[in-house]
């Protein structure tokens, strides 16, 4: 059913090559930000990990 939806659309789920080409190269993408959202996610997680071993 879903693959009848997406064959409505011109190019399908994939957008045509002049479109992929007009996008910036993200090269520099990764070293623009920092690494704060690894230390959120590293806090939450063993706090999520601690929290559920202390339920059992």
């Amino acid at each position: 059913m879903i693959y009848d939806l997406l064959d409505i659309m011109a190019g399908g789920i994939h957008p045509p090559i002049s479109v992929i080409t007009s996008w910036p190269s993200s090269a520099g993408a990764s070293s623009a930000h920092s690494n704060g959202v690894l230390v959120v996610t590293v806090i939450f997680g063993s706090f999520a990990i601690l929290t559920t071993l202390a339920r059992l």
